[in-house]
């Protein structure tokens, strides 16, 4: 089930650094496994409270829906608070406002 969060509380945990991260790529293409974990480490140890995932920073216009939602679950696994997850509507998104539908699920 997913929990329901006030503004409050999004306030609350909107404070501090924010680490929008980018998605590292190996020589072959795929995404680098190691290298997005290293960035997280490395995001948490400098203090960021919020590990974002955003359409720009992140290379979704590059990635399927499918590496999309297994990215979103890496980084969900690597931190110890549930994370704020915005929907995929950034400008330009080539996936339709419907995608962040499956969102909860990952």
């Amino acid at each position: 089930m997913v929990s329901r969060l006030t503004p409050d509380d999004i306030r609350a945990r909107l404070l501090g650094p924010v680490a929008s991260i980018p998605t590292p790529f190996s020589a072959d293409g795929e995404i680098h496994w190691d290298g997005v974990a290293n960035i997280i480490e490395t995001a948490l140890a400098g203090g960021s409270t919020v590990i974002l995932l955003t359409a720009g920073d992140s290379q979704y216009f590059f990635l399927t829906q499918v590496e999309i939602a297994r990215l979103t679950r890496f980084v969900i696994a690597r931190v110890a608070w549930p994370p704020l997850a915005p929907g995929p509507r950034a400008r330009r998104s080539p996936f339709p406002p419907t995608a962040a539908r499956w969102a909860p699920t990952c």
